[in-house]
């Protein structure tokens, strides 16, 4: 790794990332300007190699490993705004080689204004950002899913195999306490897997409830949150 690319990297929040306790991933990871030019860093769990793939040319760079568990960094000679759209091509330790698209290119949806509304009592339409809606984002499609939760640090899934959409979904903090989940790309698992059409197995599996009306994933899910938060203390 040169000098110049070491110097740029935020290696306090790069360990937040790896040990899942960034609660604002946007800050760090996809393009950031760095000066006249593009700083691109992405987190792979278990990749020993990934390039950068530009749109249209098939252009590659290669991006530098800067932490063992799948961190990489590349510095681009040129500013964020003016870089072409791009994918990864991520080569996994068994060889197989996977493209994961830029999930940290979109924007939140929800804006300060919502964020004040909400915050205020007043967003009369906030169905419109909570929740899912299938959207397209510079010709990207996807579910964009949004879900408030206040003072939460750390979720478990909890239910049955889902059927698999095959997206990528990002948390960003609010503000004013909480955070919102949205989809942002197609997603492969960090061991290089699609689960599009196949599903992600929760860490937690139940089935919905019985004829009784008894919630028994509702009451699973809180003594798994009540776990997690023994934990954590």
């Amino acid at each position: 790794m040169t000098n110049k690319l070491y110097q740029l990297m935020n290696w306090p929040k790069i360990e937040e990332i790896i040990y899942s306790e960034c609660d604002n991933p946007h800050e760090l990871l996809g393009p950031h300007r760095a000066g006249k030019q593009t700083l691109v860093q992405a987190y792979f769990p278990g990749a020993e190699q990934a390039q950068i793939v530009f749109e249209g040319t098939g252009q590659r760079v290669e991006l530098e490993l800067a932490d063992e568990d799948g961190f990489f960094a590349a510095l681009l000679p040129r500013k964020e705004s003016e870089g072409p759209a791009y994918h990864y091509l991520v080569k996994g330790k068994d060889g197989s080689e996977n493209v994961r698209g830029e999930a940290y290119r979109f924007a939140p949806q929800i804006t300060e204004s919502d964020m004040d509304k909400f915050q205020s009592g007043i967003h009369y339409t906030i169905y419109e950002k909570l929740g899912a809606h299938p959207m397209t984002i510079d010709g990207i499609r996807g579910v964009y899913f949004a879900v408030w939760a206040p003072n939460v640090m750390r979720a478990s899934v909890v239910g049955e195999t889902t059927l698999g959409k095959g997206s990528v979904q990002v948390v960003r903090e609010l503000e004013f306490g909480g955070a919102v989940r949205y989809t942002a790309a197609y997603y492969l698992t960090p061991r290089g897997h699609a689960i599009d059409g196949v599903g992600i197995v929760p860490q937690v599996t139940v089935v919905t409830g019985d004829a009784d009306g008894a919630d028994e994933q509702m009451a699973l899910a809180v003594d798994t949150a009540r776990s997690l938060a023994k934990k954590a203390k």
